[in-house]
């Protein structure tokens, strides 16, 4: 099991980009980070150099991989048995992609996939079994949550505070949109009323 600490130190100083000031330093096999106290825990772990990993970042899995280009901002937690982050994504600050269950049982997620230039906005929590979005998917601080998979596919825009339950699977096509607020439940309540920008499969 290989354990990684990084702490950021004076380096180069960019501004170009967020206008946040940002410290790029190579400091483990030509891979560029950016982190105060960040670990990245697991037995296979792989990632190309030119990826920055912001402050209080906790990656745990037995296998991790991470391609160049990609941002993981302060405070992000990942913990599943498979890692995968495709070119040039960004995981905003203080998101949680945990496994699903209650935090006294919480069991560990099977796998995290996301496929290159992905986007998940600030305080998105994913709490399911396996977690796969394609290319060029943007999710907004959404609360993704339930048992069972959620499959996303390319070029897939979710709006911001959208929720959606995995108490069943949930696939998602190519290009679908869904707007801001939105609700996506996998079952309901017999005689429940469903309100305007919820979506529920039919029982």
């Amino acid at each position: 099991c290989m354990i990684f600490f990084f702490q950021a130190e004076d380096g180069i100083r960019d501004y170009d980009v967020t206008g946040v000031q940002t410290c790029a330093l190579p400091i483990w096999n030509q891979m560029d980070f950016i982190s105060n106290n960040s670990k990245i825990i697991g037995n296979d772990v792989n990632i190309d150099s030119n990826v920055i990993i912001m402050d209080n970042c906790t990656i745990i899995g037995d296998k991790i991989n991470i391609k160049s280009g990609t941002v993981i901002e302060s405070g992000v937690l990942i913990n599943a048995e498979t890692i995968s982050i495709g070119f040039d994504c960004t995981i905003g600050e203080k998101c949680i992609f945990e496994g699903y269950g209650t935090r006294q049982h919480k069991k560990k997620a099977i796998q995290y996939y996301m496929g290159d230039n992905v986007f998940i906005g600030k305080h998105t929590t994913i709490n399911t079994s396996k977690f796969i979005i394609e290319d060029y998917g943007v999710i907004h601080s959404s609360n993704i949550y339930g048992s069972y998979p959620l499959e996303i596919g390319y070029n897939v825009w979710i709006g911001q505070d959208t929720i959606i339950n995995t108490r069943r699977m949930v696939k998602m096509g190519d290009n679908v949109r869904i707007g801001a607020r939105s609700q996506i439940w996998t079952h309901s309540a017999s005689g429940e009323k469903i309100g305007r920008a919820t979506c529920r499969e039919r029982v």
